[in-house]
C-alpha cells in the first residue's frame, strides 16, 4: 500500500500526472482501523485485572478523531467558500 502511494506521489511529480489521493486515503484508514482493532483487543485482555485500572482509551480516541475531522470539514469548507 506504501508503495502504491509512493509510486502514485512520483507520477505526479515526475510526469506531471494528476495526483489521486485515493491510495492515501486507503492507507489511512486501513491504519486507523488497525490502531483501533489494537487499542480494542489491548482494552479487552485488562478488563478482568483488579490491579491496572485504564480509562477507555477507544472511546477517548473515536471522540478526539470525530472532533479533528470535524474541525478539518469546518476549516476546509470554510475556506472552500471565501476562496
Amino acid at each position: 500500500m506504501a508503495a502504491w502511494v509512493l509510486f502514485n506521489c512520483w507520477q505526479s511529480l515526475a510526469h506531471g500526472t494528476e495526483y489521486e489521493p485515493l491510495p492515501v486515503l486507503i492507507l489511512c484508514l486501513a491504519t486507523s482501523v488497525q490502531f483501533f482493532s489494537q487499542t480494542a483487543i489491548r482494552q479487552k485482555m485488562i478488563a478482568g485485572d483488579d490491579e491496572y485500572k485504564e480509562p477507555n482509551r477507544l472511546l477517548q480516541m473515536i471522540l478526539l478523531t470525530v472532533i479533528f475531522l470535524i474541525v478539518l470539514l469546518s476549516v476546509g469548507t470554510y475556506l472552500a467558500v471565501t476562496l
